[in-house]
């Protein structure tokens, strides 16, 4: 018998038979590969392209110049950057800043630590584990889940659902929403997305607590380029995220900055009961349809099986609830 340690979300023994088409889910709590591999499998840019073109052909273009005629040369540079613009933006490529943190681990007793530190109140909720989408885990939660966070692996078949999706750029000014610009930040980026968009009730922060001065400078119709870049040049919340990474009550080694990231954090959260997925490497959020404060954690989690059945072969998902906290 696989019996589980309480309250730890750790197998004691590893399942004799895991299939993400049954709805089981690996306790997986790291981002990276086992190994510091520097692969660069995503992104025709990198695939394609030299890395120094960009930076070489302005400085070609006058010996251009002087071959051909100037609108030549104009059209060249012109058709080069409508080809760079076309490419499908690799991971690297849609998180514009140079900041790159250590990625956040799926683990609930560390995020319920850093949310603290930001300012939500884990007296009222705390995340808990989710260990399956079939309904026996799903009743094993507290009601009523007021958001979910998921960790998935970004496979080349997940890759190739991206831009697929039904984006919802005009109820932006209801749910909160922002781009994610730091490497490896997306652990932060889903939190945010999750703490505030929660009921109005649980939104009420201390004056003096980072969330309440972080949500004053960066409210719902504030643009999401703005909201990162906010968020980029906060050194306070860079060094809370740092410091959860190196807690004492992480599951894994936190490895090195160059690691290369292999799993996405995404929340999933009911605003005015519509469902939405916010992804911070997206230019919106995606609306999924009618939810209710009694059924997200199940709508959610048919949103996670979505996942699962384009790549069913991984296990690599974890869910995370935001729900009341029991004594």
């Amino acid at each position: 018998m696989n019996d589980q340690k309480p309250g730890s979300g750790v197998w004691h023994h590893r399942p004799k038979s895991i299939d993400s088409k049954a709805g089981f889910l690996w306790p997986s709590r790291t981002h990276r590969k086992s190994h510091a591999s520097r692969e660069n499998c995503l992104g025709l840019r990198r695939r394609f392209l030299p890395a120094t073109l960009p930076a070489c052909l302005p400085t070609c273009l006058p010996a251009l110049c002087s071959m051909v005629s100037a609108s030549l040369a104009i059209a060249l540079w012109i058709a080069y950057r409508v080809f760079l613009d076309s490419c499908p933006p690799s991971l690297e490529n849609r998180t514009m800043s140079k900041q790159k943190w250590f990625p956040l681990e799926s683990n609930p007793s560390l995020m319920n630590g850093y949310v603290a530190k930001l300012g939500f109140n884990t007296d009222l909720y705390e995340f808990v584990d989710v260990f399956s989408t079939e309904d026996w885990a799903l009743q094993m939660i507290p009601q009523p889940v007021v958001a979910v966070l998921m960790l998935y692996p970004l496979t080349e078949k997940q890759e190739s659902f991206y831009g697929q999706d039904n984006l919802a750029p005009q109820d932006m000014d209801k749910v909160w929403f922002t781009k994610q610009r730091i490497g490896n930040a997306c652990g932060t980026i889903g939190l945010l997305h999750t703490l505030l968009n929660v009921p109005e009730p649980l939104r009420i922060f201390p004056s003096d607590s980072w969330l309440h001065g972080f949500l004053e400078d960066c409210p719902n119709p504030l643009d999401p380029v703005r909201k990162a870049d906010i968020l980029e040049r906060d050194a306070k919340i860079a060094k809370l995220h740092d410091q959860a990474t190196s807690a004492e009550n992480n599951q894994t080694d936190r490895g090195n900055l160059d690691d290369q990231l292999v799993t996405h954090f995404v929340a999933l959260v009911n605003v005015n009961d519509q469902l939405y997925e916010l992804d911070g490497r997206k230019e919106a959020p995606v609306a999924h349809g009618p939810t209710t404060s009694a059924t997200l954690l199940a709508d959610a989690c048919k949103v996670v099986q979505t996942f699962m059945q384009r790549d069913p072969d991984e296990v690599r998902f974890t869910i995370l609830a935001l729900a009341p906290k029991q004594e």
